[in-house]
Parts: C-alpha cells; sequence; structure tokens
C-alpha cells in the first residue's frame, strides 16, 4: 500500500463495470487526505442512453459529474451507527427522515454527487478492445497520471484460465488487457470481498496468489478497518448510491462490521432470496485488499494475448469460450 500511497498523481479505476469503482474509494480518502491528486473512473454498466449527455473525452470516455440534472436518492439504515451520525453531523431522527428516492441505476452518477460534483470518469464498452485502448490511452494522457489503481470487487480478475470457473471475466479481462499496455511507471491490481464471489473457487484463487508470489506479482494484504476515517466515508458513499446494487460492497461493510460466515447485509438481502445457489463465507479476508503487481497478473492470464482486435464483448466471450474448450 505504501508503494501507492507514496504516488503524487494516481488514477483509480473500477476494473469490470457496476460498483467496482467503490472498491477503491479508501484509497481515494486517504490520497485526498494527504493531499495527492487523485482521479477516479469506471468501466460502466451504465446504458449509453444516459451517458450520452455528458461531455466526451474519446468516443467512448464521458465525463459524468452531477451537475448535469438530479438523481440523487437515499438508502436508510434502521439502526445507524453512531460513528454514521457523527460524520453526517445530524440526529438519529433526521437521518431517517424520508428522501426522496429513484429507481435509476447510474452509480457513477451518485457517487460524483456524493462526492460534492467530483468527476468520474465513465467508460463505455461500445467498440471493443481498440475503443477501450483509446479511451485509457488518451485519459491517462490528459490527467498525466503516474499511477493506475485497477480496482476489483471480487477476485475474478485473478482468474488464469484454466480454473474451476472463471466468474464474469469479460469486463474485468477487457481491462486487465488494456491498462497493461499502456506506458504508466506503476500499475496496480486491488481486489476486495473475499469469500463473496459466487463461481469461484477460493482455493484456486489462493493458489493463484501463491503463483503470483513466486513472480515477485504479489504485494501482500492491507485489511480496512471500521475505525479508519477513509473507511467511514467510503461507507457514507456507498450507502448513498443505491448499495442494493452491490453484493460485494454491502458483504465488505458487513465484514467491516464484523459478521462471519455466511451473514448477509440488509441491504442485498432480498438480492441474495432471489439467488440462494450463492455460498458467502465472510471473514477478515473479505475487508482485506490483495494487492498484486498488475503486469504480472496480466502475464499469467493464459488466453489474453488473443485480445488485440476484439471489437466487442462478444468477441472477447468467444475468446475465452474458445480457450475453455481447449482445455477441457
Amino acid at each position: 500500500m505504501q508503494q501507492i500511497l507514496a504516488q503524487d498523481n494516481v488514477l483509480i479505476a473500477g476494473i469490470g463495470g457496476g460498483y467496482d469503482v467503490f472498491t477503491g474509494l479508501p484509497i481515494y480518502f486517504r490520497l485526498k487526505k494527504m493531499g495527492k491528486t487523485v482521479h477516479l473512473a469506471n468501466f460502466t454498466f451504465t446504458s449509453t442512453d444516459k451517458l450520452q449527455t455528458y461531455p466526451t473525452l474519446t468516443p467512448t470516455c464521458y465525463q459524468v459529474t452531477s451537475t448535469l440534472g438530479s438523481l440523487w436518492q437515499a438508502n436508510m439504515i434502521e439502526d445507524p451507527p453512531t460513528w454514521l451520525l457523527k460524520q453526517m453531523n445530524i440526529t438519529k431522527e433526521e437521518y431517517l427522515k424520508p428522501l426522496q428516492r429513484t429507481a435509476t441505476y447510474f452509480p457513477e452518477y451518485y457517487l460524483s454527487e456524493s462526492l460534492n460534483g467530483e468527476t468520474i470518469w465513465t467508460i463505455d464498452d461500445v467498440g471493443g478492445i481498440p475503443s477501450l485502448q483509446d479511451a485509457y490511452t488518451t485519459l491517462v494522457q490528459h490527467l498525466g497520471v503516474e499511477c493506475i489503481v485497477l480496482v476489483d470487487g471480487g477476485y475474478d480478475s485473478v482468474m488464469f484460465g484454466d480454473e474451476t470457473h472463471l466468474g464474469s471475466p469479460i469486463e474485468d479481462m477487457m481491462s486487465l488487457y488494456v491498462i497493461s499496455k499502456l506506458k504508466v511507471d506503476e500499475k496496480y491490481l486491488l481486489c476486495l470481498g473475499f469469500g463473496v464471489e459466487a463461481e469461484i473457487n477460493d482455493n484456486e484463487f489462493l493458489s493463484n496468489v501463491s503463483t503470483l508470489s513466486a513472480a515477485g506479482g504479489f504485494y501482500g494484504l492491507h485489511v480496512l478497518h471500521m475505525n479508519d476515517p477513509e473507511v467511514q466515508a467510503y461507507l457514507i458513499a456507498f450507502m448513498e448510491c443505491q448499495p442494493e446494487n452491490s453484493i460485494i460492497n454491502a458483504q465488505v461493510w458487513a465484514a467491516l462490521e464484523g459478521h462471519r460466515g455466511p451473514y448477509v447485509h440488509p441491504y442485498v438481502k432480498e438480492r441474495m432470496n432471489e439467488s440462494p445457489e450463492i455460498m458467502l463465507n465472510l471473514s477478515v479476508l473479505t475487508c482485506t485488499y490483495f494487492m498484486f503487481d498488475l503486469d504480472t497478473v496480466a502475464g499469467h492470464v493464459k488466453y489474453l494475448d488473443k485480445f488485440k482486435d476484439a471489437a466487442s464483448t462478444y468477441d472477447i466471450h468467444q475468446i475465452i469460450k474458445e480457450y475453455r474448450n481447449q482445455c477441457n
């Protein structure tokens, strides 16, 4: 972690859509507190029609801020902890006062609003690898970053290709491939949420960690603690951004509160009830970063070199499928 905190201009990027970028918020808040320049980006699942109202850096890289319109919504905890009320400077009664809600899915917008209008560079998957390469290359040059931290809510980004199951690898591996090709001095991959990935064999993941460690590509663990101000700021931001949409982040919250085993956070109970096959095993490792050298991880994914000209997520799916068929 000290290598990242030593950098002066950092881009934290969500690897595979949805709420991955949120798992990098503890580092974002820590760097901000240290006076560093830090930016946020996300490879998005938000629909293109919502993104097209925002300024573009490239045809698929949008500068999303909350200054255009208002979609704000809030999610209530029935018994909010004292630290949360103190941080928000409100009473429990004020906190529980009904607030406007919306069902619109747009985590990057909500995150921008929670961060007082901070830009969330939001990248669409249209155009496949060439467009994603153009987006990240242009963004890195535009921001002048010296360090990229790719964050994964989960750990399917560390599946090499021949494991029992790969989880949901398409977007993760697209980001991993593209960023491994960028000319940036420092590149890291951080995974958060051990024990929550539905289709990943945890033993296979740990075996891969061992392999990466032997290759010099595993930088160790960093445990998050509920008492850390940057962790509390992360949870507040997540709470304000439709938390029912992210099982990983909700379960990281539960682990931070000390829950272990098959506990399910109230935010995602309804979703989990719809998917009883998902097995959870919360532990201290659930709220612990696994930290890797990004290029070393990319070098161990056995099919990644076939991505160069893939023009769509369907092409990526077919490349992975063909490789898996060869393994069987």
